[in-house]
């Protein structure tokens, strides 16, 4: 499936659906450049399992010259997913990956997707392809031990799982990359770190209002200590405007951890997470059951990893 032009939002649409007992839906969704045959064995060791009932699995790919057809008739209970750069492009869904030069990435391409084509999930897994999952139950494990309450109450969700959630007030603290937060949206800015988490539809929505400049924090901004004339120095472009004077994205490891924690909502930092790192030479000792591991970007590597764990192949 591809989700192309003219694509509009769902307004009004409320943040939680359902009665009484029902179960929440999920998307669990795999980011790469290019799609590849092992990742996607290695999720369809998932898809058929009966503890998955509600959960649809997606593929947003980057490359839109590659052809998804054959993988499409091949894993038929995957949902292949691309989106032009020039539908991220008008809607302000772009720049999300600091580090890449390329925008829009799967990153943008994916919150497009899920909060303006399919918003009706009311959590998304957001994976990219160098995370490794060693046992096929290992998601639904996390959502059952951090699921919402019977009765579906949103007050009690919880909008983000992520590896890290650290606060700064500093405006001017260069021990991170946080100038590139300045001019994109008031302190108090968190940091996250992003190869995998789970994010609520709300938050989506809340992501949304951003771009549409419709956005308001519940947290106050701190109060900053004045310092008299301080040297200058340039670390990175100044953002123009995009040509129709929008709002767009920015980068992912402060936006959302940013606007969930500025929006009131529930970020919780899980042990499951721990083992996403930015570098690590991950070797098969290392790997724990339930535990999501970050970088393996080897697919040959991941797949040995997953026989071994689960004595068997695939």
């Amino acid at each position: 499936m591809s989700a192309m032009d003219g694509m509009s939002a769902m307004e009004g649409m409320s943040a939680m659906e359902g009665s009484a007992g029902m179960a929440p839906k999920y998307a669990y969704v795999l980011m790469t450049r290019r799609v590849s045959d092992i990742p996607l064995r290695l999720i369809s060791q998932m898809v058929d399992l009966p503890i998955y009932a509600n959960y649809d699995f997606f593929v947003v790919s980057d490359d839109n010259t590659q052809d998804i057809n054959e993988f499409a008739r091949k894993y038929p209970r995957i949902s292949f997913v691309q989106v032009k750069d020039s539908v991220c492009e008008t809607t302000g869904y772009i720049k999300m990956n600091y580090s890449i030069p390329k925008t829009p990435t799967s990153w943008d391409k994916s919150f497009y997707f899920f909060t303006f084509v399919k918003p009706d999930y009311h959590f998304v897994w957001f994976i990219e392809d160098d995370v490794f999952v060693p046992n096929a139950d290992a998601i639904w494990n996390i959502d059952q031990k951090y699921a919402m309450d019977g009765d579906m109450n949103e007050e009690t969700a919880k909008d983000l799982l992520v590896r890290l959630n650290n606060r700064n007030d500093d405006p001017n603290n260069s021990k991170w990359i946080w100038h590139v937060a300045k001019g994109k949206i008031d302190l108090p800015w968190f940091q996250g770190f992003l190869p995998a988490c789970r994010v609520s539809r709300r938050l989506l929505f809340k992501i949304r209002d951003y771009v549409k400049g419709e956005f308001k924090s519940v947290l106050p901004v701190p109060e900053v200590k004045k310092m008299g004339p301080q040297p200058i120095f340039i670390q990175s472009p100044v953002s123009a405007p995009t040509p129709d004077g929008k709002r767009t994205l920015f980068f992912l490891e402060i936006m959302i951890n940013t606007i969930c924690m500025q929006s009131g909502f529930n970020c919780d930092t899980i042990p499951e997470l721990i083992t996403i790192q930015y570098r690590m030479d991950w070797k098969y000792g290392n790997i724990v059951k339930n535990q999501l591991y970050h970088p393996i970007k080897n697919y040959e590597v991941q797949k040995g990893f997953y026989e071994l764990f689960n004595k068997t192949k695939i």
